[in-house]
This record gives C-alpha cells, sequence and structure tokens, in this order.
C-alpha cells in the first residue's frame, strides 16, 4: 500500500512539475537554429517567424545561423541540445531528403525531432532557355521523346529539389534527360541563361524576373496550385501529368522529448501568426504559400506523406 502510495505521489509531482514548467514557459531566451547562412530564403522565412514568435511569447527568440554539410551541423546541434523547447530547428525539406539519401547520418530526423508547425511550401518553375522549340510543358516533352538522352538539365547539385523534382518530372513523362550538376543556385541558372544546359527547375522568385525578361521561359510550375507571382503559369499538372506535385518545404521541430503541452502552445503561436495578413502578404511576395498543416500532429502526418514521396523518387532514381 505504501509503495503504491509512494508511485501515485511520483506521478502527481512529476504531471505537476511538467505542468508547471509549460505554464511558466518561456521564461528566457529561445534559439531557433538555422542550418542555413543569413540572407537566404530559408533564413528570411525563419526570421520572420522569429520575430512574430518573440512578440507573443514575449521573449526574445534568437535566429542562430550554423550551416554546412547540407543542413547536417546546425541539424545535429538541435538534436544533442536540451528538449526543454528553448532550442528549436528551422527544418527543411532536405532534412527528410537527407535522411534517405544518408544512412550515416550522426542523427535520426524521424526519431529524434519532434513537429512543431509547418510554416510554407516553395515551388518551382519549369524553365527552358528560348532558344528551345518548346513552349508548353506538352511540348518539351515531345521534344525529348524525340532526341533521348540529348536534352540536359542543370541543378544546384546531386540530391536537392530541383534534381529530385527534375527526376520525378523525366520519370512520369517517360523521357530520357541527361542531368548536369552544379555548386550552387548561381551557376546553374547562368550556364542555364547561357545556353549550356537546356532546361531546370529553379525557385519561383528566383527566375521569374529572367522569364519577365525573356532570358528564359517558363512551361509550368511543380506544385498542385499555380503561384500567385506567375499566375499565367499552369502546374505541371495541369498540363497533363495529373498528380504532379513537387515542393519544397519549410517549418518548425524541437527535440524529440520535448514535452507536448510546450510543442503544442508553440505550434498554436505559429499558426496564429501565419494568419495575420501582414506575414501572408509577405510570404506571397517570395512566392512561398502557407500551408493548413500547423498543428503538430498535422505536420507529423504532412512529414510522414512527404518521407515516402522523396523516398519514392530517390529510389526509383538511384540517386546516392
Amino acid at each position: 500500500m505504501k509503495k503504491n502510495v509512494m508511485i501515485l505521489s511520483a506521478l502527481f509531482f512529476g504531471i505537476a512539475a511538467v505542468g508547471g514548467h509549460a505554464q511558466q514557459y518561456p521564461t528566457k531566451s529561445i534559439r531557433l537554429i538555422m542550418p542555413y547562412p543569413a540572407g537566404g530564403s530559408t533564413d528570411t522565412i525563419g526570421r520572420l517567424i522569429a520575430e512574430r514568435l518573440a512578440i507573443a511569447l514575449e521573449q526574445t527568440v534568437i535566429v542562430d545561423n550554423r550551416p554546412g554539410a547540407s543542413a547536417q551541423i546546425g541539424t545535429e546541434a538541435v538534436a544533442r541540445a536540451p528538449a526543454d523547447g528553448y532550442t528549436l530547428l528551422m527544418a527543411t525539406s532536405t532534412n527528410s531528403i537527407n535522411h534517405v539519401i544518408n544512412p550515416k547520418l550522426p542523427y535520426d530526423f524521424f526519431r529524434e525531432f519532434k513537429p512543431v508547425s509547418l510554416i510554407v511550401r516553395a515551388s518551382q518553375l519549369l524553365v527552358v532557355h528560348p532558344s528551345l522549340p518548346a513552349r508548353s510543358v506538352r511540348e518539351l516533352i515531345a521534344l525529348a521523346k524525340g532526341q533521348p538522352g540529348v536534352l540536359t538539365y542543370a541543378t544546384s547539385g546531386t540530391g536537392t529539389s530541383g534534381h529530385l523534382a527534375m527526376e520525378a518530372f523525366s520519370k512520369d513523362a517517360k523521357i530520357k534527360i541527361v542531368h548536369v550538376p552544379y555548386k550552387g543556385n548561381a551557376p546553374a541558372l547562368a550556364d542555364l541563361m547561357g545556353g549550356h544546359v537546356v532546361m531546370g527547375f529553379a525557385n519561383v522568385v528566383t527566375v521569374v524576373p529572367n522569364v519577365k525578361a525573356g532570358r528564359l521561359r517558363a512551361l509550368g510550375i511543380s506544385s498542385a496550385n499555380r503561384s500567385a507571382l506567375v499566375p499565367e503559369i499552369p502546374t505541371i499538372a495541369e498540363s497533363g501529368m495529373p498528380g504532379f506535385d513537387i515542393a519544397a518545404w519549410f517549418g518548425i521541430m524541437a527535440p524529440s522529448g520535448t514535452p507536448d503541452v510546450i510543442v503544442n502552445r508553440l505550434g498554436q503561436e505559429v499558426s496564429a501568426i501565419l494568419k495575420i495578413t501582414q506575414v501572408s502578404e509577405k510570404f506571397s511576395a517570395m512566392g512561398v504559400d502557407r500551408v493548413d498543416a500547423q498543428t503538430p500532429a498535422e505536420f507529423a502526418e504532412f512529414l510522414r506523406i512527404d518521407l515516402k514521396r522523396w523516398t519514392k523518387i530517390i529510389k526509383d532514381a538511384g540517386i546516392k
């Protein structure tokens, strides 16, 4: 009997401690680890959320840039941090891709992290050099089928979202095209505009000015919905490839042991931030789309489906 009382007391005080911790949270600054350099699109998205989150939580939210090794350095730092809600990760689809491509990561992304909230998705434009005689997705596919293994496409590197999007596109279209990887977006885009390669998938915001200037021709957008920045460009799905939907995602995650009550609080705050008109307008100007998977549970389900999608694309393409 005495033993049962002791167990019940321990459980009560344990629950009370968690509840009290959650009620007080946060009592100090929060760090949002950014596994990318300052100034990029991921950094911009994260800083916008951090700024608003600081107001909502009445605590400083510090964006800590730790780039390197395809987001692995910053991600590992969060995996090893205390699971107390004071160290968060700005996660992206690169984390899911790394999980599939690199079995020797120093952490297990789907075991050592807990979803907090999905923020936005970013689609890509399928663009071609103006010299290519294709003005639609259908025409491009027909051209590629007539020249198997001849047409080339640029990416910012093997295993990037642009690479995987094109692998998915070529498989669904049943065409054979040649991958030309570069060390970053800038050289890939430069050679694409120079005509050294003839096509590629590129970030909407980055490439739209070049499309409008006539340096590139846009044929379709990779996501299921059209972009507000270029509403005249059809989706690839509505251009003869139903179901095609490839987009990078951006979200916030916490170490896996973080109490659910804290994770849920953070998820609620981020969800509220995403409904603020000024925030939505800034994201629209960046060419990214808010998504309805903002609660931790919804984000977890989104990640399950996302992992399945990337795994299939990567295995089908034999990417290492």
